[in-house]
């Protein structure tokens, strides 16, 4: 009799240990569930960011921030090559539009928009003299950097009636990238200085 007790004892104290196993199992389970819940949450939003920054890249456009006026003024200096159509552009504006030009490889209007001071060679000699340089690489390095800007504005202390500093800056991470571009009035509208680029030639 006294076996038969003990053994019944040993039954239902297993199969208590299992309800007990089985309910520690549920619970483990379930709390691994809910830890893959929030870690999926978290990946979809990890992954609509980037999408909406893919997104944002193969729309850039250093002229996105140009108003109606500035895009109908571009268009018409596009089609008639008249510079002239850009008059009343910012120096901030000139920058953005010579970084578009590098950006699609618009060296004409790279050209127009060249503060001249009586030391830019002709139209081909330009195109022939800019596409060889070293310089032109380093420029196209830098449209790449600057594409996802966060500010661009004249500099105070660069500041005169005729020439005057425009800073661009660009946050990778953790670094802060700066560039400052020489941007001068001739014939009454703000023009590039890029004289430097033909250093070395």
């Amino acid at each position: 009799m006294t076996k038969k007790i003990l053994f019944t004892a040993f039954i239902i104290s297993f199969l208590l240990v299992g309800c007990v196993n089985t309910d520690n199992d549920a619970a483990v389970y379930k709390n691994e569930i809910s830890q893959l819940t929030e870690e999926v949450a978290e990946l979809k939003t990890v992954v609509t960011a980037q999408e909406e920054k893919i997104n944002s890249l193969e729309n850039f456009s250093y002229l996105n921030d140009f108003t109606e006026e500035e895009l109908k003024a571009y268009n018409l200096f596009v089609e008639e090559f008249d510079v002239t159509h850009l008059k009343d552009y910012s120096p901030e504006k000139m920058v953005l539009l010579y970084s578009h030009s590098l950006a699609i490889g618009d060296v004409d209007t790279v050209y127009a928009i060249a503060y001249d001071g009586g030391t830019l060679p002709d139209l081909d000699s330009f195109r022939e003299k800019f596409n060889a340089i070293d310089s032109n690489v380093n420029a196209h390095d830098v449209v790449m950097t600057y594409r996802n800007y966060d500010s661009i504005e004249v500099r105070e202390e660069h500041y005169t009636e005729d020439s005057v500093g425009v800073e661009m800056t660009a946050s990778i991470d953790v670094h802060t990238s700066v560039i400052v571009y020489e941007v001068k009035k001739e014939n009454d509208q703000w023009k590039i200085v890029i004289q430097h680029l033909f250093e070395e030639i």
